[in-house]
C-alpha cells in the first residue's frame, strides 16, 4: 500500500466520522458539553467560591455529614460501575457520540433510564456534603438543569431510533428515580 493510499484511507475514515457527527448534530443528539465535564466544571467552579467566600451549611455532627457525603459518593461510583458493566456486556457505546444500538432494561436501567447521569448528581451531592459547602447546592441546581436538558435531547433520539420499543421502556421505569 502506497502512502497515497494510506493517506486517502485515513481522509475518507476522518470524512465519514465527520459525516456521522454533522448527521447527529442534525438530529439533535450532539452535546456543547460532555456531561463529566461539565461536572468537573462545576466542582472546579464549587471549589473556588468555597475558597473566596467560605459558606458551610452545617457545622455540628460533621462526622455523620462526612460519612454521607461519602456513601453518596460510594453508591455514585457503584451505580456508575454497574451501568457501565451492562452497557458493555450489551455492546451499547458509552460515547456519546456513538449511536445506540440497543435499549438496556436490566441492572440499574431497571429502576432509572439514567443510572450515569443520576450518578454524575449523587457524585456532585455527596462532594458538596464532605466538603462542607453550601455553594455546591445551587451549583447542583445547575447540573441536574443540565442534565435535564441532556436527557431530553436523548429520549427524543431514542424514541425517533427505537419508537415503540423505547417508548414502553419510558412508560416502565422512570427518568431518575
Amino acid at each position: 500500500m502506497t502512502f497515497y493510499n494510506l493517506r486517502m484511507g485515513v481522509f475518507t475514515a476522518n470524512r465519514q466520522k465527520k459525516e456521522v457527527i454533522m448527521k447527529r448534530k442534525e438530529q439533535g443528539i450532539g452535546r456543547i458539553l460532555p456531561p463529566p465535564l461539565f461536572v468537573i466544571a462545576l466542582f472546579l467552579l464549587g471549589f473556588g467560591i468555597q475558597w473566596h467566600y467560605p459558606l458551610s451549611f452545617q457545622n455540628s455532627y460533621r462526622s455523620f455529614w462526612l460519612i454521607v457525603g461519602i456513601i453518596l459518593i460510594a453508591f455514585s461510583g457503584l451505580l456508575a460501575f454497574l451501568a457501565r458493566r451492562i452497557m458493555r456486556s450489551q455492546k451499547t457505546p458509552i460515547s456519546f457520540n456513538k449511536p445506540t444500538v440497543a435499549i438496556i432494561r436490566n441492572g440499574p436501567f431497571a429502576f432509572t433510564r439514567n443510572p450515569l447521569y443520576l450518578s454524575l448528581a449523587l457524585l456532585y451531592s455527596g462532594a458538596g456534603i464532605m466538603v462542607n459547602s453550601a455553594w455546591f447546592a445551587p451549583l447542583l441546581i445547575v447540573l441536574i438543569l443540565f442534565l435535564h436538558r441532556v436527557i431530553l435531547r436523548e429520549e427524543r433520539y431514542l424514541e425517533r431510533d427505537f419508537g415503540n420499543e423505547y417508548s414502553i421502556y419510558k412508560k416502565n421505569v422512570r427518568r431518575w428515580l
